[in-house]
């Protein structure tokens, strides 16, 4: 394991190429680093069809879950069919596609979709929102990536006289035994009876259910749905696919594939809310969108609402049919994004002051934990990965509401936040979530036990995972960096997690090294072999300019990217990190 000036780097897991690989063989360690054997299995890789989709007849109690909703949606008493979502790009994807594909099943049926207020009634189902719809007379709530935790909505739902159908991708409560806590509700969920695939995110839930939904009302004998609901189904794949990416779950398996297809098909979506947001998000012209677009352009504004207030707006968004009216919705989720990028900067510099000055960037204590008594809940999940990525470990971070911290917990590679903080459970009025990230509340007398608990866990965590690292993909030269290597690595798209972009390795001697941007943050270098050179760019790395000298030998690690300039189309290299060679190392 090799070092750079900013990280420590992980070496490549694997060698060589798939057996049969005839493209370039770059390309080819990259695959194998993504454990692919052979040219079929890379052919699948880069084609990501989305045929090969596991059917959604394999989700537990699916079947009797869209029955069940059918079947509601059918009543002659004119009762509502409620769609209880979570506040989340997830949650609000998700909510949207099963309402869309109820009401164009049963277009006289009344749908309707709640997603909680973050600030007045939190994570989860909520127990005053069920009492309400009960007292209005209706009898079936589906929930959409939430509720797999409910205990007390799942009781309150049975004394009420409520079905509750839970659809979820969070980690089950379970008991001792293993039993899951709520055995009596119905629940579709990937990680509970042998499902193919448990890294499914909420809103692939729900468009399995919707799917399934389809298949049983209009499906012919194969299941095979007519073409306006294959259109329909279409456009709310890449629903599904903003809600994969922006949920950050494995870009692997069929995940890879949803959002994969998603992407491509996003361009073409007839949803005006979908238009609207691209618009907004200045991408209405590009022709297919990245992960990194969805997932730091499109996923921001539709989690701003929620997180600063209630996500009706957005909600709202997804599912109109008047474009006007999404455009000015549109407009309205941009403005509050921007209210809530100035609130993550301010709250992030404090955040990371206090981190320094309670020594949590010190090997004893391995997970950052923070709270704050002016912090806005709705944030703290974006500034604790902020605080991952600043201090290299896992972080929680709380908001003071009265008595009580509310907040969401980050982790890193390698650890479980939702273990950590379930070794604490003792502290924590309520938590749910899963090994990456996690939602929290607890009472504040409890916060110091909280912490000695968690961090007592954290203990666990190698200190050498503790230091910022990056995973070197594959070594390369310079020769092999070019125009149409870079549209061949377009197609290991979408990248995100375990589909990470490719980090390449290079040996070469600094020719030219200029500080450059209006402030002169960023360098950019010329990088030369004695057979090639090639252009790069180090952002932020001004701190390093008095190290850098020109015939300096070094290994750089990067991304290859595209340069468009005047016209003209070259390769390049975004540098994420550079190490120096000593002078007596051999080259």
């Amino acid at each position: 394991m090799g070092r750079g000036l900013r990280c420590r780097w992980i070496e490549p897991s694997a060698s060589g190429v798939p057996v049969g690989w005839a493209g370039p063989p770059l390309v080819g360690r990259l695959l194998a680093q993504r454990g692919i054997q052979d040219q079929a299995e890379a052919d699948h890789f880069l084609q990501a069809p989305l045929t090969g989709v596991h059917d959604p007849q394999l989700l537990p109690n699916i079947t009797e879950v869209a029955e069940a909703v059918l079947a509601e949606l059918d009543n002659n008493e004119g009762r509502t069919l409620w769609i209880h979502g979570d506040y989340d790009a997830d949650g609000i994807t998700g909510s949207t596609i099963l309402a869309r594909m109820l009401r164009q099943l049963r277009p006289r049926a009344a749908v309707q979709i709640h997603v909680p207020d973050r600030m007045t009634e939190g994570y989860g189902i909520s127990v005053p929102k069920l009492e309400e719809i009960a007292a209005g007379g209706d009898r079936m709530v589906v929930s959409v990536d939430c509720g797999i935790t409910a205990l007390e909505a799942a009781q309150r739902a049975k004394e009420l006289g409520l079905t509750l159908l839970i659809t979820d991708h969070h980690k089950p409560l379970q008991d001792e035994s293993g039993a899951l806590c709520l055995p009596s509700v119905p629940i579709v969920h990937p990680g509970i009876g042998g499902y193919p695939f448990d890294g499914i995110c909420g809103a692939v839930v729900a468009w399995k259910l919707a799917w399934m939904c389809a298949r049983l009302a209009a499906g012919d004998e194969e299941g095979r749905l007519p073409s306006h609901l294959r259109s329909l189904l279409a456009d709310l794949t890449s629903l599904a696919a903003i809600g994969t990416i922006a949920d950050v779950v494995p870009l692997e398996e069929e995940n890879r594939m949803i959002a994969a297809w998603g992407l491509r098909h996003i361009a073409r979506c007839r949803i005006p809310g979908v238009e609207a947001l691209l618009r907004v998000a200045n991408l209405e012209n590009k022709r297919q969108l990245t992960a990194m677009e969805v997932g730091f352009r499109l996923g921001p504004r539709l989690n701003a609402v929620g997180r600063l207030g209630r996500a009706d707006a957005a909600v709202e968004l997804l599912c109109t049919s008047d474009s006007s009216r999404a455009e000015s919705l549109a407009v309205a989720l941009d403005e509050v994004n921007q209210e809530r990028q100035e609130l993550t900067k301010s709250m992030a510099k404090e955040a990371e002051a206090m981190a320094l000055a309670n020594g949590f960037d010190q090997d004893d204590r391995r997970c950052v934990i923070l709270c704050g008594d002016d912090w806005h809940p709705g944030v703290v999940g974006i500034v604790a990965s902020r605080m991952v990525e600043r201090f290299g470990r896992p972080a929680i971070l709380l908001a003071r509401e009265d008595n009580m911290l509310r907040g969401s917990a980050r982790s890193i590679d390698g650890y479980s936040i939702h273990a950590g903080i379930e070794s604490a459970k003792e502290h924590v009025q309520k938590f749910g979530g899963h090994d990456m990230a996690a939602g929290l509340s607890l009472a504040v007398d409890q916060f110091e036990d909280f912490t000695a608990a968690v961090l007592e866990h954290a203990r666990c965590i190698d200190p050498e995972n503790l230091t910022p690292a990056l995973r070197v993909s594959a070594d390369a030269t310079l020769v092999e960096i070019d125009v149409d290597l870079i549209q061949w690595l377009q197609q290991l798209e979408p990248f995100g997690r375990s589909n990470p972009e490719p980090l390449v390795r290079i040996h070469a001697t600094l020719d030219q090294v200029d500080p450059i941007g209006r402030t002169g943050s960023h360098v950019a270098i010329r990088l030369r072999t004695e057979d090639a050179s090639l252009r790069a760019i180090w952002f932020n790395a001004s701190e390093w300019l008095p190290r850098l000298a020109r015939g300096r030998r070094v290994r750089v690690l990067g991304v290859p990217r595209e340069n468009r300039f005047r016209g003209s189309v070259t390769a390049e290299l975004e540098v994420k990190d550079l190490a120096l060679i000593a002078e007596s190392e051999p080259c």
